[in-house]
């Protein structure tokens, strides 16, 4: 029997961001299965909108309006006043991430109000209006006379299952909540960013939605072990569904020289520390390990800068700057031939050790090899390791130029790290296989 199924992504399809494929994706392959199915997302403009509209493989898709807010548009104006009354305009910028910044280096705040302006800032951030909006839209459905059998909802955000748990108690749904990352984790939020009201709202909500949720959906082992442990969530309630890469295997392009490409593709972001990488490089230069002529490392994306440091000088300084290359984006099919060239695959996930990011699975489309920069106890690394489908090194220097160091010989060598040894096993990290297990939640959960 065809099923009727809402999806709630704030991310989908045209959206660039990395959290837009999974539902896309999930979506389309519900569609194949015969079930009516509709979306609510962000509006994220007209080109946006006409290109959702146009595309028959992902159902129905309704738009919402994502509004400023007040708080955002407000902090950016005191920082423009600010900054003309010290004779030079400042940037807008998110408070949290500059308040960061100031506990980092060691400052302290003078007032508690201060704190919970930036804790207010964090909860009432501008995806709220966005949810209020749905919400609404939730109750124009209703009074039109929908029904849905399913209501998926895919975080972060993890406000978007807030419209889940009001779908579900609308349309008397089955309620799948679909976590790629973990709701909330108050251990990584720094203090100026907390209050006791902001933790007790979330915290509360998090609860009520593992309670309220017919099935849960995780992306990673260790996601799954943390929502089961203490009793949090029943056992049989968690189901532990992998992100999964779109398309075919690609084959290995001939070489036509004797250069090695490192390629790395993303945002460098958070924790993503590219130095232990480009110190390690510095030293293999200086000891004639790698040559300039023979090796080139290229980031694609957003990589000229990391925590308010700027790449580009730093490469500039040290000397390595003919071995690195920044480039902006580039389209999906520019990127994806210079993936198919590339001998090693960059991948930096250091202090995400509870996840496995997208990116290490549209790698393994690929022959080169994956070589990661992590902790060796964290889920991508046991991931990779125990498939032997990468390399993995710690975030330090030294391990990373050891590493390096066997990685640029097996390559030299062509003794096989990037062979098709481990087709059959990369096979059972397909999107479509992945989305086959999910249809199966699904169906079993209603």
């Amino acid at each position: 029997m065809s099923k009727k199924v809402l999806v709630v992504s704030y991310h989908f399809y045209p959206d660039q961001a990395v959290g837009a494929k999974r539902p896309t994706e999930l979506t389309k392959s519900m569609i194949e299965e015969g079930w009516d199915v509709e979306v609510i997302t962000k509006h994220i403009g007209k080109e946006a909108h006409e290109a959702r509209v146009s595309k028959d493989s992902i159902g129905q898709i309704y738009s919402i309006y994502q509004h400023p807010g007040i708080i955002d548009p407000l902090w950016a104006l005191v920082k423009r006043v600010r900054g003309h009354k010290k004779g030079k305009a400042q940037t807008a910028v998110n408070p949290e991430i500059d308040q960061a910044r100031e506990t980092q280096v060691g400052e302290t705040l003078r007032f508690r109000l201060k704190r919970y302006i930036i804790s207010t800032q964090a909860t009432l951030n501008a995806c709220k209006s966005w949810v209020l909006a749905s919400l609404l839209f939730l109750l124009y459905l209703k009074v039109s006379g929908r029904h849905y059998d399913v209501v998926v909802t895919s975080s972060p955000p993890s406000s978007s299952h807030l419209i889940g748990l009001t779908a579900k108690w609308l349309f008397k749904a089955t309620w799948i909540t679909d976590i790629r990352d973990p709701i909330n984790m108050w251990e990584e939020v720094l203090p100026v960013c907390k209050s006791r009201l902001r933790e007790k709202v979330e915290t509360d909500l998090e609860r009520k939605y593992y309670k309220k949720s017919d099935a849960l959906v995780v992306t990673s082992p260790s996601l799954k072990s943390e929502l089961c442990s203490e009793n949090r969530v029943d056992n049989n309630k968690v189901h532990l569904i992998y992100n999964g890469y779109d398309g075919e295997l690609k084959p290995k392009n001939k070489k036509n020289n004797n250069v090695i490409r490192m390629i790395y593709a993303g945002t460098l972001y958070l924790n993503r520390d590219p130095f232990p990488v480009f110190e390690a490089l510095k030293e293999l230069v200086a000891e004639s390990i790698i040559n300039e002529k023979l090796f080139i490392f290229e980031l694609f994306g957003n990589c000229k800068s990391w925590n308010g440091i700027n790449l580009e000088d730093w490469l500039n300084e040290n000397a390595i700057c003919n071995l690195v290359e920044i480039h902006e984006y580039i389209t999906g099919k520019e990127l994806e031939k210079k993936l198919e060239a590339a001998d090693i695959l960059l991948n930096l996930a250091q202090g995400q050790k509870k996840q496995i990011p997208a990116k290490t699975f549209e790698y393994l489309r690929f022959r080169a090899v994956q070589f990661l920069v992590s902790e060796p106890d964290s889920d991508i690394s046991i991931f990779l390791s125990s498939n032997k489908f990468g390399v993995v090194a710690q975030s330090t220097k030294e391990d990373v130029k050891e590493k390096l160091k066997t990685i640029l010989s097996e390559v030299r060598n062509q003794r096989g790290l990037a062979s098709e040894a481990g087709d059959d096993r990369k096979l059972l990290y397909a999107r479509a296989e992945q989305n086959k297990e999910y249809i199966s939640v699904i169906k079993n959960a209603g």
